[in-house]
């Protein structure tokens, strides 16, 4: 059962990126992804179908110093 959706959030808004069972298999996703090379900022988050509730994630992408 899909529980959750990925999105990527900009100034343009939200695009929906993918649907995924698990908020375990949400994370791995998004680590993958990366961000998208067409955009300057932004930032991913999930949506859980259940609860209504949105979980945004900050990306650690290579190269970053953090």
């Amino acid at each position: 059962m899909i529980k959750f959706d990925i999105f990527w959030f900009d100034e343009d808004g939200p695009t929906w990126i993918e649907a995924v069972d698990t908020l375990e298999i949400a994370k791995a996703h998004i680590e993958k992804l990366g961000k998208p090379p067409q955009v300057n900022s932004g930032s991913y988050a999930v949506f859980d179908r259940q609860t209504g509730t949105r979980i945004p994630f900050i990306q650690k992408l290579a190269g970053e110093n953090t």
